[in-house]
């Protein structure tokens, strides 16, 4: 993923200058697990696509990507593993 899609397309929308972090950490921690890895996993499918050619050439030249536990991102990984 890279940063010119990645992070503001799974921050943007909740971490802002419109909302106070105290409110957005209530947010997130709120939202059942269920539907926060279907939000990753949609959002890690549109990030694909926007970093196709990243990823492309990552893998043409022996890199492996990975796109996180059922496709659900990095961000899915390590604090949300069951």
């Amino acid at each position: 993923m890279s940063l010119t899609h990645g992070i503001h397309m799974l921050t943007g929308g909740l971490y802002n200058n419109a909302i106070p972090t105290e409110v957005a950490d209530h947010i997130a921690a709120g939202t059942p697990r269920a539907v926060t890895k279907l939000f990753h996993q949609r959002m890690t499918a549109w990030l694909k696509e926007q970093d196709a050619d990243l990823l492309a050439g990552l893998e043409n030249k022996g890199f492996e990507t990975y796109s996180g536990p059922e496709d659900a991102g990095f961000m899915f990984r390590e604090s949300h593993s069951q």
